[in-house]
């Protein structure tokens, strides 16, 4: 598993704590639903390539908050790969405290996990202002970019297949939807939506 690692992540101390979040999580996956257990490695390494595409793709964002962080594919290894990322893992279910506990094991920093859906983050009326949200977990991404249209100053980006996409654009919203095939696949594509006054 780790030269599979390697492959992926070139720096050698990033490469241990990439390691060390794979063994959390398939220790933690024999009690609680984070990923399949059958061919675990091989959709943990599939997980993780998608991650890096979603941080090459993101990675001039220091402020990020993610809805649904689940097992906590894309962020927790766009953190690792920058640590001085500032990032909110929103998770409403027991995944939280398998976040939290790979927040203590890897030691990372600027890093904070609410236990709540996006409702209720919206609701505590934070006067933080985060570059992006980021997303793979929400099912109703509509009323996620309703809600939080005023939470963030891009916009967000979607891990997502081609009819949630459609139903984005479809809707009139203040954003503009782009989307991206992720590593030529055909089934899932990275999806910003950026509200409007952005310029890129």
């Amino acid at each position: 598993m780790k030269k599979e690692i390697e492959k992926i992540i070139k720096d050698k101390e990033k490469q241990e704590k990439i390691y060390d979040y794979f063994l959390l999580l398939k220790e933690w996956s024999e009690n609680i639903n984070l990923i399949s257990r059958r061919e675990i490695e091989k959709n943990f390494l599939n997980l993780l390539n998608i991650s890096v595409f979603t941080f090459e793709r993101t990675k001039e964002y220091k402020k990020i908050v993610d809805f649904g962080s689940g097992a906590g594919f894309p962020s927790i290894p766009g953190k690792i790969l920058d640590e001085e990322r500032e990032l909110v893992l929103v998770e409403p279910g027991k995944r939280a405290e398998f976040l939290e506990a790979v927040k203590e094991k890897l030691c990372l920093e600027n890093i904070k996990i609410e236990k709540k859906d996006f409702a209720g983050f919206f609701k505590k009326k934070r006067k933080t202002l985060f570059d992006i949200g980021i997303s793979w977990g929400i099912r109703d991404k509509i009323s996620l970019l309703k809600t939080g249209e005023n939470f963030v100053s891009i916009g967000y980006v979607f891990i997502t297949g081609p009819n949630e996409i459609k139903k984005m654009r479809e809707k009139k919203m203040n954003y503009k939807i782009t989307a991206e095939k992720i590593n030529g696949k055909t089934l899932l594509s990275l999806v910003f939506a950026r509200k409007f006054h952005v310029e890129h």
